[in-house]
């Protein structure tokens, strides 16, 4: 597999959508700060291949959204020799997580769909598993300093992980399962083989041999059989006719009329008589009911009499209350000229009252005025000089207080008997207003009630009350008459229905015997018609039981034949070993016997090759016990696994001292001694070193060989074993190499890249970087990551 080119767009770090051409770049380096999207372009590459990423469980795609966005889209186009394809992923988030609702591989013989069976067509063009291709193109990072410096047992641990020799474990525990299914097998065939014991090649001779015995007592038994069916076809037409003259004989012996068939047209005759009467007196009554109710209407409208009684009433209230009026107002209009001239008199003494009261306050004044006043000195009012004569006091006397109070109490008087004149008036007008009210009211009724008395109307009520008592009368005897008519009609109706049941029984005695033709039913005369019937009956009674005692001696001798037959076919069909039930057809009999022994025959047949066939199978799970168990006993854990890792350490050493070789300069080369890394020391005469004594950079050097080794190795192991690695993936720390061996790393990584596949790095390691033709230079940036090609 080799990149060609990469799509992104809300993957990780890549908001925004962003393209990556991997086109001609044989050996390429990834550059960036930490944290800007180095790895998650190899993570790209990975996930849309095979749907997950190292860091992340299998299965979980959410993470891979970028912050804020809903969707992520990795489209990766590569190449397999010298086709090209095109992987395509989406991810989109969903309420609870994230789906992948869109996968596509495009480029192969058809179009694959689907995000599992991307996958699946993946790992075939591959041949890489995604374990094994995360294990051999990416390069773990940090993993491979510790398995060179580890222990033997987390190298082991390490192996079994990457290497997944825990597979051969799962395959000892299928053998172990398959062993135990085939001896369940076995044992479940044994038992089979045991219910078999019967079924033998001469059992099915047996039966072949009773089978067509069988065969030739039933072909003489067929013809046989075509005998019988003659002779039963004519028993049964002889016993239908003796059934059918039975039936008649039956049905004319019970011919005979209802009880009560003589008493019913007596009854009916009375029930009619009194049903006619009846009627008769129904139209006498309703005759006289018309004419008591046109006297009644004739007599006239006792509504409109007893209105007009109702007018003389309400003439002689108005009457009464007029002349009540009349009274009052004559009352009123004294009182109120009583009340005039109280009125007048009491207002006159009132203005008596106020003069005298009006003097007492100016002589009152005067005395004052008398009493600072002195003859011959001003007026203290005119300034006049006053004489001594014009100060006698001769005023009037008596107390002002009192005149005040008298004052008072006539005007008080005079008020209440204006007061009392006044409502008099209006007492006065409202009589006479409601006088002439009813003046015009009692005018009215006199126009209406016109020249009618009240004599005149009592005598035509109770003329009227008379006519209507004679209707009503008249009209409960046409009610009485009514319902008599309707119990008479009741009791004839009844009759008729009784002769109705007789009518009826006729007609079913005689459809009981219509095919001996009796007489027509005419349903005018019950008695004649049913005295007819019975005389045809005793006709006929003699002649159809003549018939059915000779019926009934053919049949005897029919049926001794059919016997005759029967028996002779059930003594050669039991003498074919047939075992007959009585009172069974034998021929019948015959043919099922055959078949329940061709059944059986087949079903032997059937068993016979199913113990064949069982015997074969269980040879075959007996040797797959055998091999199971072999082979479990030989991939157990503590040989099997130890063996087969020191096998692994083995290769890994030889393949990583070719890388080593060059890597170093022949400085180093790597053994196994006891379980254990051991560094050969070559310009040290070979000295044994432990791994831990090598510098930083000597060891990342070694480590980087021992990784390369292994890439192979998983290849070799891969889904196919013939996967190639086009493509290898380096995401290790250079940081620790010093400048001459990151030289001699960056020759090798440019001889791997020469050697027909593709080298991608992932560096930090500016030295290095430069000595490699691509750069993709990654920058973080707020909006997302950027990647820029940069060819030297």
């Amino acid at each position: 597999m080799r990149p060609e080119r990469l799509e992104l767009e809300g993957f990780t770090a890549f908001r925004d959508r962003v393209e990556i051409d991997f086109a001609g770049a044989d050996l390429f380096v990834l550059v960036g700060p930490t944290g800007s999207g180095k790895s998650s372009i190899i993570d790209a590459i990975t996930f849309a291949l095979y749907g997950s990423i190292p860091r992340l469980r299998k299965g979980r795609v959410e993470p891979v959204i970028s912050l804020g966005a809903q969707r992520a889209r990795i489209r990766f186009d590569f190449s397999v020799g010298e086709v090209r394809y095109s992987a395509t992923r989406v991810v989109q988030r969903t309420k609870t997580g994230a789906t992948t609702n869109e996968a596509r591989l495009e480029g192969g013989p058809e179009e694959v769909v689907g995000a599992s069976e991307l996958t699946i067509a993946v790992e075939e063009l591959l041949g890489l598993s995604y374990e094994h291709f995360t294990k051999s193109v990416v390069l773990p990072q940090g993993k491979f300093a510790s398995f060179l410096l580890g222990g033997s047992s987390d190298r082991q641990a390490l192996l079994r992980e990457l290497l997944d020799l825990g597979r051969y474990a799962r395959v000892r525990d299928l053998a172990v399962q398959r062993a135990q299914a085939s001896e369940v097998r076995a044992e479940s065939l044994r038992d089979s083989l045991a219910k078999l014991d019967a079924v033998t090649p001469e059992a099915v001779a047996e039966l072949e041999a009773t089978n067509q015995k069988l065969e030739a007592v039933i072909e003489w038994s067929a013809a046989r059989r075509e005998q019988l069916d003659s002779a039963r076809a004519r028993r049964d037409e002889t016993m239908q006719e003796r059934g059918r003259l039975a039936q008649l004989a039956d049905a004319l012996r019970s011919i005979g009329p209802p009880d009560g068939l003589g008493e019913l047209d007596a009854s009916m005759a009375r029930a009619v008589a009194e049903r006619d009467a009846a009627v008769e007196r129904l139209e006498k009554a309703s005759e006289a009911l018309d004419q008591a109710t046109a006297a009644a209407n004739a007599a006239g409208d006792p509504g409109e009499i007893a209105r007009l009684i109702g007018f003389v009433e309400q003439s002689e209230k108005l009457d009464a209350r007029v002349a009540a009026g009349t009274k009052k107002i004559a009352e009123l209009q004294g009182a109120a000229a009583n009340a005039a001239e109280e009125a007048e008199k009491l207002a006159v003494e009132a203005v008596h009252a106020r003069e005298r009261l009006e003097r007492l306050r100016n002589d009152r004044a005067a005395h004052v005025l008398r009493s600072v006043s002195k003859p011959g000195e001003p007026c203290p009012v005119c300034r006049r000089i006053l004489e001594s004569d014009h100060l006698a006091d001769d005023g009037e006397s008596g107390s002002l207080e009192d005149a005040v109070e008298q004052v008072e109490a006539a005007t008080r008087a005079a008020d209440a008997s204006t007061a009392t004149r006044l409502k008099l008036e209006t007492q006065l007008g409202e009589y006479r207003s409601q006088l002439s009210t009813l003046e015009a009211e009692r005018v009215e009724v006199a126009t209406r009630l016109g020249e009618h008395s009240r004599a005149d109307l009592e005598r035509k009520q109770r003329e009227i009350a008379e006519a209507v008592g004679r209707r009503d009368a008249a009209s409960r005897a046409v009610s009485e008459e009514r319902s008599a008519v309707d119990a008479a009609a009741k009791r004839v109706s009844q009759l008729a229905d009784r002769a109705t049941t007789f009518w009826t029984a006729l007609d079913k005695q005689r459809m009981a015997v219509t095919a001996l033709e009796p007489p027509e039913v005419l349903r005018k005369d019950l008695g004649a018609e049913w005295a007819a019937f019975l005389e045809w009956r005793d006709l006929h009674t003699t002649e159809v039981e003549a018939r059915l005692a000779a019926v009934t001696s053919e049949l005897e001798t029919q049926s001794e034949a059919i016997d005759d037959i029967t028996r002779a076919m059930s003594e050669r069909i039991a003498q074919a070993g047939v075992e007959l039930v009585a009172g069974s057809d034998p021929h019948e009999q015959a043919l099922v016997s055959r078949a329940r022994t061709i059944e059986r025959l087949e079903r032997m047949r059937s068993d016979l090759k199913d113990k064949i066939e069982a015997a074969a199978a269980l040879e075959g799970y007996e040797g797959d016990v055998v091999v199971a168990r072999a082979l479990a006993a030989h991939l157990k854990v503590n040989g099997f696994e130890r063996w087969l890792i020191e096998e692994v350490v083995h290769d890994l050493v030889v393949h990583a001292n070719e890388r080593l070789e060059q890597l170093s300069g022949g400085a180093y080369a790597l053994a196994v001694e006891k379980s254990e890394f051991v560094i050969i020391d070559r310009l040290n005469a070979d000295e044994r070193r432990a791994p831990e004594t090598l510098s930083g950079g000597e060891t990342f050097v070694v480590s980087l060989a021992l990784a390369l080794s292994l890439a192979d190795q998983m290849a070799s192991i891969s889904m196919s074993g013939t996967a190639r690695l086009e493509s290898v993936f380096l995401d290790e720390g250079f940081g620790t190499l010093d400048s001459e061996t990151l030289d001699t790393v960056a020759a090798v990584i440019h001889e791997l890249g020469s050697d027909g596949r593709t080298v991608g790095l992932i560096t930090h390691v500016s030295e290095l970087a430069q000595q490699i033709p691509v750069r993709f230079e990654v920058s973080k940036r707020s909006d997302g990551a950027r990647v820029q090609r940069v060819d030297t």
